[in-house]
């Protein structure tokens, strides 16, 4: 691989860490549609980056990180998802993620479409 992109790709790899970090912190404060916004960010960055295997090569411990990392990201923001189709967490403005469902038919349609994902 020549060195200015295997730099780049390791460019796109500390990016989505950071975006996973800023996923994981916004969890933490209940911020559960930008903590959603981040992990998809990373997984982006994630599945963007070509991988060994699909190039017939032997994957690297390097791949089976990344592969790690993007189920991680994955992992977490289904777990966002799901918080939200609970009604769990709140909007930036701080108010209660279900305050925004002026409707109980609405919320059950946001569930319906959350859990499709």
């Amino acid at each position: 691989m020549h060195g200015g992109t295997s730099a780049k790709l390791d460019q796109q790899v500390r990016l989505a860490l950071c975006k996973r970090e800023e996923g994981n912190d916004a969890y933490k404060r209940g911020d559960l549609i930008a903590a959603d916004e981040a992990y998809g960010a990373a997984v982006e960055l994630l599945e963007r980056r070509p991988s060994a295997r699909f190039v017939g090569t032997r994957p690297t411990s390097s791949d089976q990180n990344e592969d790690q990392l993007l189920a991680m990201c994955l992992s977490s923001r289904a777990e966002c998802i799901l918080d939200m189709a609970e009604g769990k967490g709140q909007l930036p403005d701080g108010t209660p993620f279900m305050s925004q469902f002026q409707e109980q038919e609405h919320f059950t349609y946001f569930c319906r479409q959350a859990l499709k994902q």
